[in-house]
């Protein structure tokens, strides 16, 4: 499936795509298995990573580069969560860990059950 094909289904299941793609916070939308579905044009910005790479990424590829994993908390509690997280990626050049809030809210199916995780940092 193509990048163009991934997202016109996530514009079918999520319509405002275009104001998530528009504000000036980080967001990242993920499936209930933790695969990237979307990230905004400040995720872009901010992490120089485009927005394919994104989507071939899986949250718990991170786990390593962070003190905790919101998406786990909110697939465990089924509640919005927010927690400090501290994280090291490859752009940071000191090595040092940085510290951010992230918040992740659940978005449930028909059935109940979590279908997205939207992570905003």
């Amino acid at each position: 499936m193509t990048l163009m094909e991934k997202l016109e289904k996530l514009q079918k299941d999520l319509p405002y795509i275009t104001v998530l793609d528009n504000i000036d916070t980080g967001i990242l939308i993920y499936n209930r298995s933790g695969d990237c579905v979307f990230s905004n044009k400040t995720m872009i910005k901010w992490r120089n990573i485009s927005r394919w790479e994104y989507m071939n990424l899986n949250v718990h590829g991170f786990l390593n580069k962070i003190s905790i994993c919101v998406f786990d908390l909110v697939l465990e509690s089924k509640q919005k969560a927010s927690r400090l997280q501290y994280y090291t990626y490859p752009h940071n050049s000191s090595g040092k860990h940085k510290i951010r809030i992230v918040t992740g809210f659940p978005i449930f199916d028909n059935c109940g059950a979590i279908k997205y995780v939207i992570c905003q940092f």
